[in-house]
């Protein structure tokens, strides 16, 4: 498949996922808006965009049973989470039927077919965010404006940068996850797969365990004894790697026609 196909193939699956979870993405927006307020709502420092976004992806510290403390689930990141990773279930699933199904043929290469639908996937899920971190922003302005953005941030620019990015990756790499796991199963056990391990995560501070990376409580520098956010971005490679080669090789065997 040459350039040009696949960028017209690109196209076209970008376009009809939209459309087929336009409800999804709405619902998603309203979600967000209502999140933000609430957080920025109980934030100590209301025209602090930084601390506002802290505690927006802060999720829950970690849960040491010896301690005698209760286990708090992080219902409000845990939301985020799982409402991006709602919006891409099945994402592949649903482009098998109908006018789908003729781009899966004209694809020719079905790892081609594949890699379209993993990029629109990534595509969505960084939108997601995206749009996400801008309607903090925008709260954060009608709030009252900017004080001095992040006086109290400690870490620097680096901190700043994991802090954005892991969140992200560590969804995007969950998304392409159950699309696997739903290809192999169903769209609703990839779907599971993932809420029990964001549940889990939140539960246990385990480096393998993905979701630790995605909350600011559970890596360096936010929390003293976090975890090395360069171990999540050597995982949520590995996962996604794993998750594109045992997605091509299904295709490769299965009857979808």
């Amino acid at each position: 498949m040459g350039n040009k196909q696949f960028g017209r193939l690109l196209k076209y699956d970008l376009t009809v996922s939209l459309l087929q979870n336009r409800g999804r993405i709405l619902g998603g927006v309203v979600v967000q808006f209502f999140i933000c307020g609430i957080v920025l709502v109980n934030s100590v420092n209301k025209r602090d965009f930084f601390d506002a976004f802290t505690a927006l992806m802060w999720g829950s510290n970690e849960y040491i049973p010896e301690s005698g403390g209760e286990f708090m689930l992080p219902v409000a990141w845990l939301v985020i989470m799982l409402y991006a990773l709602f919006i891409v279930a099945a994402l592949p699933n649903q482009s098998l039927n109908g006018s789908g199904k003729i781009a899966f043929i004209k694809s020719v290469e079905r790892k081609w077919w594949w890699a379209s639908k993993c990029i629109c996937i990534t595509i969505i899920i960084c939108a997601s965010f995206l749009l996400l971190y801008g309607m903090l922003f925008f709260q954060v302005l009608v709030s009252g404006g900017f004080a001095a953005v992040g006086a109290g941030f400690g870490g620097g620019s680096g901190a700043v940068a994991w802090g954005f990015v892991l969140p992200v990756l560590v969804c995007i790499s969950l998304a392409i996850a159950e699309n696997t796991i739903a290809l192999f199963l169903n769209p609703a056990a990839g779907y599971i797969s993932a809420i029990v391990l964001l549940v889990v995560s939140a539960y246990f501070k385990r480096g393998w365990l993905l979701g630790n990376y995605g909350m600011l409580a559970r890596i360096q520098p936010y929390s003293e004894n976090g975890l090395p956010p360069e171990a999540g971005l050597i995982w949520t490679a590995v996962v996604i790697a794993l998750s594109i080669a045992a997605g091509a090789w299904k295709l490769r065997r299965s009857d979808l026609m």
